[in-house]
């Protein structure tokens, strides 16, 4: 279990060049999505599979409340990679070829972000 600072980045992978274990490298001109959550843990958990260990997160975020527009774009599920700062930099959730997926609900006063991540290595 990690705890994180409340910056989460969200790029579409649609608008990412590349991206590391640290950093990711958005095309250009295109940007990730800034949330802001409250504190939030995080669980990967471990299981066996024919291809080896695969580690699970499920995890809904508390965000502060979104635009109409951002909550449209995420009203389904979305194929992202999610940057999330920790305090000796970042640690990137989902790839290219195995992306994280992503959406929003909207609440009275706040949002939430759901995030599924599927990772063969422990992502955290």
């Amino acid at each position: 279990m990690n705890e994180f600072c409340s910056k989460v980045e969200v790029f579409l992978v649609s608008d990412v060049l590349k991206a590391s274990q640290t950093e990711v490298f958005p095309r250009s001109g295109k940007s990730g999505y800034t949330f802001l959550a409250d504190e939030f843990n995080l669980t990967a958990k471990g299981s066996a599979t024919e291809a080896g260990t695969l580690y699970n997160i499920d995890e809904t975020l508390i965000i502060e409340k979104v635009s109409d527009d951002i909550a449209s774009i995420f009203r389904t599920e979305r194929s992202v990679i999610i940057a999330l700062n920790v305090t000796n930099g970042s640690r990137i959730l989902g790839t290219l070829e195995l992306p994280a997926k992503v959406s929003i609900t909207q609440q009275l006063n706040r949002s939430q972000l759901i995030l599924k991540c599927k990772s063969l290595i422990s992502p955290l």
